[in-house]
Order: C-alpha cells, then structure tokens, then sequence
C-alpha cells in the first residue's frame, strides 16, 4: 500500500511541476502595403510581406487596378492549427479577412502552401473591394478562386489553374444551382452562408467564370465581362446580350465545359516588384497583444474574451489611442452603442487619425446635434479625401446646418459620381441650390436625381421636390410677366410703376405649401391675420436680429417677425399681399 500511495504522490508532484505551454513569440514586419504579425519568426515575416507584395503587384498590373489610398493591410499569421484555433471564424476555416478597427486585415493559419490559396482567395476579394468594384456574389466569389491558383513562375505568372476539390466536387454529380438563381444570390442567401466554402454555390461559381475567361467561345469578351461585373448593377439581359445568347445556352456549355475534362489555364508576363524595404523587428508584448484582441472582437461568438482582452491591456495602458479606437469598434460591432459613445469620444480627444472613429462619432450625434457633428465630419473627410460616402454625409449635415455653398463645394470635389451614389448626390445638389435660390440649377440636378431613384420613397421625394421647384419657377415667370406689362404700362403713360409698400410686426404663425405659391400667415397683436403671397422667392430678403437661423417649413410656425409687403388683393388666394422682406426679431 504505502508503494502505491509514493508512486502517487510522486506522480502529483511531477504534474505539478511540468511547465506551461510557453506563450508563443510575435514578430512584427512592415513593406509598402503591408504589416504582419506572425509567430513564424523573421523569416516568416519577410516571406509573408514578400508573397502578398507579389500578389498585389500582379493585381494592379494585370487588372489595371486602382485601390483607394488607406493604411497597410495587415497580415495575422500562425504557425498551425493549435495557435489559429481560437481566431477561426469556424471549424473549416483556414484563412479570412475582414475589417479592423483601423485597416483590413488577413488571417492565417500558417505559410504552409496548402493554405496559400485560400489567402489568395481572401486578398483577391479586399484588393478587389478597395479598387471600388462592386461584383455580384457568385462573380465575386468565383473570380477569387480563379485568381486563387496563381503562382509564380520564371517570368511569368500562371492564373487559372483548377483548384483540385471545385472539379472533384462539380463531377461528382452534384445538381447545380439554375444560372437565374446563381445570379441572383445575395450575401444573405441560404447558398452563401455556408460553414465553408466547399458548397455548390461558390464551386459552380468558380467553374462559370472559369469558362467565360478562359473557354474559347467566351474569351474574347473578358474585358467587357469584368468592366460590366464591376459596375454592380448588371441584370441577366446583361449578359445576355454580351454573349449573345440565352442564359439557358449558356447552361448548357457549363455543364459540357464541366464535364468535358478540358481546362485551359495560361501565363501572363510578371514583373516582380521592385525590391522592397521588409523591417522586421520582435514585436511588443502590447502589440500583439492587441493584434490578438482585434481578431477575438472580430468573432461574433466570443465577445467575452475579446472584453477581457482589452480590459488586460487596459490596465497597463489606459490611454493607448490605438487601444481605444479598438474597444469603441468592437462595442460598436456588437451592438452596444451607449458603451461605444465615451469610446469614440474619448479616442478623438487622444488624438486619433482613424477617419472611421470620427464618421462613427458623428452618426451618433448628427441626428439631433448637426452643429457638433460638422467640425467633426470636416477632420473625418481630411483624414480619408477619397472617401466619398463620407463626403456625401458630410454634405448632408453641411444642408442641416444651413451652408448650401459649403455642400455643394464638397460635391464639386467628387472625381466623378457612381451609379449608386448618384441619387443622394443629385438630391443634395438640388437642395442646396434651391436654398441659394439657384432654380433652374436645381430643377437639373433633381432631375438627374429622379433619374437613378429607386422605386418607393427615393422616386416619391424627387417627385415632391421636382413639382415645387416647378411651382416657384411659374410663380416666377408670372411675377416676371406681371413686372413687364406693368413697365410697358408705365412706358406708355410715362409713369415710374413703383408699387407701394407696407410694413407691419407680429407673429408668424403658419406657412401654407399648396398647388400653387406658398402663403405667409402673421398674427398681428390685435389677432388680426395677415396672409402673403410668396410669388417670388428671389424678391424676398430675410433678415434677422442676432445670429438666430430660422428653418422655414410649411405647417404651423411661431415667430415674432416684421415684414414688408406690396398690397394685392387676390380673392383666389384669399391673400391682402406679395411678402417682399421678413426679419425674425427677438421674442
């Protein structure tokens, strides 16, 4: 007995004394468009930032890329399964990308060269993305993994070669997905949210583009696929019509191309980039640290480990800026907008260059705080001046705060308008040159506004505002025919037409909008109501005490007010005057 009983506590001892998995060592590494964090030691670094350079270059050069100016993308990369296991996005996954708080970033299980087309796969998708294309999801997907393959070889580099599981599983006798419906996959489509992406969705994905750029039937319009794919907004016809024919023809050659046990891939001459500047260093504890944190934030699952994360390095550096920023988007990631509120506050008041940090501020106070958020938008769009979503909000709360000129000099700075930009560009171009009275401006924009409206609200507001810039603009040239006749009157008799005006001071208490021009009702102080015409917004000067704005809006208004009139009795209008000035005074 007593044998036993040494043996067992000689073996508690030894438990107790064997070491714990030792933390593993980051490095850290910088080139031209990259930053990588990576337990694969220096080597690991440069081969890392090396490979991703190379890929990118051949990107720009073959595609004729222009990716939008932003912060290095950042490379995450392990060295095998056990470190990667806690980031996965999910069991089968291998490699993913997704947003930062402060740049895009890719995630590795490791360098091994069976996880270096699922990278590639992942660095096609953002490349592409940040060049401003906007694909539909099965060309979106299927182009990646057509992209995914490439490899370099002596001068060249080959694209399009077959990834080995998209043949085996498309020739196993899967049924494929009917080409109308592979079209018209959304990104919250049953097809597209699969754990992995062995589904028949991204793998007929792959073999449709794989056949319209490469089979010698449909190459020679690989250019006018890719230009067409890229604007967003192609329909079926579409394709159609640059093929030449029917979606069910085009069917029926993916299914021989499929099975016919013929696939073309070829080499393009590649230039490797210039020989670039790898620093590579041992990274803090801090840093990777936070590198880590920002991937446990990114997973929807584990929200409690990425607080906790936080909260560790928190407490040795409180007023980490980049720290911060993080903790703010990852509260607003998941949904906690009272605690991302402080964050984002107190990120901009440490100083952050991070153009997101502002624009998410500012979408939390603009709605009742315009004024607070426009300096804030201004430091947002200097910090990203290509980012035109961002110009486009902040022309909006310039019109909030009542600086059309201002707006519309933001809209001039566009290089050029996309389609699906275009509605909110003309509408706002439209209400800021109505509000500098510049009608017939205006009436140009909202049309083109009209034009790219979607059905519903979009297409109802441009109506609404089109018809009551028509309205003033016939107002006005009545007014303006009105004037002539009565200056070929007076040229007739001799007599200056000079109309005579009045002047009284009360409370403006409703404004009419009808069919025809607006109305003006000010409530004298002995309760006598007076309504005026507005035939002509350009003849009408407002005034004010002090530095008080006034918004004027149709309905039921209260403010003390002096106004200047020309008298016209129009039973029609059951008005006693045309309103010729309005001062809002103090109450």
């Amino acid at each position: 007995m007593r044998a036993y009983l040494r043996i067992g506590c000689a073996a508690a001892t030894l438990a107790l004394a064997a070491p714990a998995q030792a933390a593993p060592h980051w490095t850290y590494g910088t080139s031209e468009h990259f930053e990588v964090y990576t337990t694969a030691g220096e080597n690991g670094a440069r081969e890392a930032l090396a490979s991703f350079e190379r890929i990118r270059g051949f990107f720009i050069d073959y595609l004729k890329l222009s990716p939008a100016r932003q912060n290095p993308t950042r490379l995450v990369v392990f060295s095998g399964d056990s470190e990667f296991k806690p980031y996965r996005l999910n069991e089968a996954s291998i490699a993913y990308y997704g947003p930062g708080p402060d740049r895009d970033v890719i995630v590795m299980r490791s360098l091994h060269e069976d996880d270096e087309p699922v990278a590639v796969h992942e660095y096609a998708h953002l490349v592409l993305q940040q060049a401003g294309n906007r694909f539909p999801v099965w060309f979106n997907e299927g182009i990646a993994e057509f992209f995914s393959t490439m490899a370099p070889f002596g001068g060249a580099m080959s694209i399009g070669r077959v990834p080995r599981d998209r043949l085996l599983y498309l020739s196993s006798g899967t049924a494929l997905i009917g080409l109308p419906r592979l079209l018209a996959v959304e990104r919250d489509s049953p097809e597209y949210n699969t754990k992995s992406h062995a589904g028949v969705f991204y793998s007929e994905s792959w073999a449709l583009v794989h056949m319209l750029l490469t089979d010698a039937h449909y190459r020679a319009a690989s250019g006018q696929l890719i230009a067409l794919m890229s604007t967003g907004t192609a329909t079926a016809a579409d394709i159609e019509h640059l093929y030449g024919k029917s979606l069910a023809a085009i069917a029926q050659d993916l299914v021989a191309y499929i099975h016919g046990g013929r696939y073309i891939y070829f080499s393009s001459p590649y230039r490797e980039p210039a020989t670039a500047q790898y620093s590579v260093r041992p990274a803090t504890d801090f840093e990777s640290g936070l590198a880590t944190a920002n991937l446990l934030a990114g997973l929807k699952q584990d929200e409690a480990a990425a607080r906790a994360a936080f909260a560790r390095l928190a407490a040795d550096h409180p007023d980490d800026v980049s720290l911060v920023e993080s903790e703010a988007v990852f509260e607003l990631q998941h949904g906690h907008q009272d605690a991302a509120r402080p964050l984002l506050r107190r990120a901009i008041a440490l100083g952050s260059k991070s153009p997101r940090i502002y624009a998410q501020y500012a979408a939390m106070i603009g709605p009742n705080d315009p004024a607070s958020a426009e300096p804030v938008l201004k430091t947002a769009t200097s910090l990203a001046p290509d980012d035109l979503d961002l110009k486009l909000t902040y022309a909006s709360v310039l019109m909030a705060v009542h600086k059309p000129a201002d707006a519309i000099a933001v809209l001039q700075s566009f290089p050029r308008v996309a389609a699906d930009r275009a509605y909110v560009y003309f509408n706002i171009a439209a209400n800021a040159q109505l509000m500098l009275g510049d009608l017939d401006d205006a009436k140009a924009s909202i049309t083109r506004a009209a034009s790219y409206a979607r059905p519903g609200p979009e297409a109802a507001t441009a109506k609404q505002t089109a018809d009551g810039i028509d309205q003033v603009l016939a107002a006005r040239a009545r007014a303006k025919a009105v004037a002539a006749s009565a200056a070929d009157m007076a040229a007739a008799t001799g007599a200056e037409a000079k109309p005579a005006r009045r002047s009284i001071a009360g409370r403006m208490t409703n404004m009419v909008c009808g069919k025809d021009a607006p109305v003006v009702e000010v409530t004298t102080a002995d309760a006598h109501v007076v309504r005026l015409v507005i035939d002509d917004p350009l003849q009408v000067i407002v005034g004010g005490e002090g530095d008080k704005q006034i918004d004027l809006q149709c309905g039921p208004q209260n403010h003390p007010v002096r106004v200047v009139y020309e008298p016209a009795e129009d039973t029609a209008r059951h008005t006693t005057g045309k309103l010729r000035g309005i001062t809002f005074t103090a109450p």
